[in-house]
């Protein structure tokens, strides 16, 4: 199973899916700014087992709201997030999960999905890629 992540500067959605496309299992939590990143990783610590208790995760795929290196899975920094500057995400994440993790900044996830719709439309849910296969999981908001 495949789990995608977005970390936004208010909610922190969590999905578990196949390569096809469908979800088994979703969490959504509000995020806390005042707890800053360390409070956004205790909620992904709590989350992950919550839905994948009786699975093996194959690869992780992050969407971050803001600036990060894709190439290394580092977050460059947060303008709304305090501790999130140059933390190494994709380490963490596969120290947590030991599954390949891709992180890639959240837009280039959603634009998919918005550019189908037309720039004025809002678009019923978020498109989340698949890193290493082109296919899309679609993710509820």
């Amino acid at each position: 199973m495949l789990l995608g992540i977005e970390i936004g500067g208010t909610k922190l959605q969590l999905v578990l899916g196949t390569a096809d496309g469908v979800i088994a299992r979703r969490e959504r939590c509000i995020v806390d700014k005042n707890r800053g990143s360390e409070g956004i990783r205790e909620q992904i610590c709590a989350a992950i087992p919550k839905l994948t208790s009786t699975t093996i995760i194959e690869a992780v795929g992050v969407g971050f709201g803001g600036p990060v290196d894709w190439r290394h899975g580092k977050i460059c920094c947060s303008h709304q997030i305090e501790g999130w500057t140059d933390f190494d995400l994709g380490a963490w994440l596969n120290d947590v999960t030991s599954a390949p993790v891709r992180v890639e900044k959240r837009r280039q996830y959603r634009l998919p999905g918005r550019s189908a719709l037309g720039r004025r439309q809002r678009p019923q849910s978020s498109f989340l890629r698949h890193p290493w296969q082109r296919r899309g999981w679609r993710l509820s908001c």
